[in-house]
């Protein structure tokens, strides 16, 4: 019998030869696969690390905390001006103890290869800025003089109306045949502002209001009709007739009791 040793030979089997394979270090993988990143990130990034918040960082760099959040997140679009952005960025840096200059010179190459999208935005809100209306002195006296304008307009109009057209008269007291006592009748009514009333043709007071009273002697019992007129300005007018009936005062006492008694 042949030998373990004669076996293996005849077989004539090939060796190999392993490699060892160096593995690559955690760090080396890190810097491989991360993204950079940005300078929003960073500020942001440092900021939560220390526990700050942005009404806090707001009272400390003295920039509105709208204007951080707007850097944080790269919208550089929202901040008042352009030319405040490195300032911005700047202190805002140096506050969250980071390198200052190594996050302005990073700024602004992220800034330079957006800035036309940049540039854009900003002539936007400039245009909505400028459409909106600004109350300056010279826009406060043209709104003055157009609201007096249309005041004196109205007035005039209101003038013309009254002095060509017919007055208006409405007649309070007495009523239309109504019976009164013998004595004195009282005529109340109202009419426009500076139209003269005239009772049986004889001018009585009119107030500015345009309301009159008129005492009007009526001694005799029976009918009797009072033409009451209003005439404008301009001359024209407008008339009324008022009947009533007078009773004498005796009558007027019986009529009362019998109406007493009926009830």
């Amino acid at each position: 019998m042949k030998s373990k040793r004669s076996v293996q030979s005849s077989l004539n089997l090939p060796t190999f030869k392993l490699k060892s394979v160096k593995s690559v270090p955690k760090k080396a993988t890190k810097k491989v696969y991360d993204t950079p990143l940005s300078v929003g990130e960073k500020l942001r990034k440092a900021r939560l690390k220390l526990g700050i918040d942005l009404i806090e960082a707001e009272k400390s760099t003295l920039i509105r905390a709208k204007y951080l959040e707007a850097i944080e997140s790269a919208k550089y679009y929202q901040l008042p001006n352009a030319v405040y952005i490195n300032g911005f960025v700047q202190t805002y840096a140096n506050y969250l103890k980071l390198n200052s200059k190594s996050i302005l010179k990073q700024f602004q190459i992220e800034y330079g290869s957006s800035h036309e999208t940049i540039s854009s935005k900003l002539v936007y809100q400039s245009n909505i800025k400028n459409s909106t209306l600004t109350v300056t002195p010279k826009v406060l006296w043209t709104s003055l003089l157009a609201i007096v304008v249309v005041l004196l307009v109205g007035y005039m109009s209101y003038q013309v109306y009254m002095f060509s057209g017919v007055p208006t008269m409405v007649i309070n007291t007495p009523a239309p045949f109504s019976e009164v006592s013998s004595g004195a009748v009282e005529i109340t009514g109202k009419t426009d502002s500076g139209v003269i009333v005239r009772i049986g043709g004889e001018e009585i007071p009119v107030d500015e209001n345009g309301n009159f009273y008129q005492e009007v002697s009526a001694l005799e019992a029976g009918t009797h009709t009072i033409n009451i007129t209003a005439e404008s300005r301009s001359g024209k007018k407008r008339s009324k007739a008022v009947s009533f009936k007078v009773v004498s005062s005796s009558t007027s006492l019986l009529q009362k009791g019998l109406d007493g008694k009926a009830n």
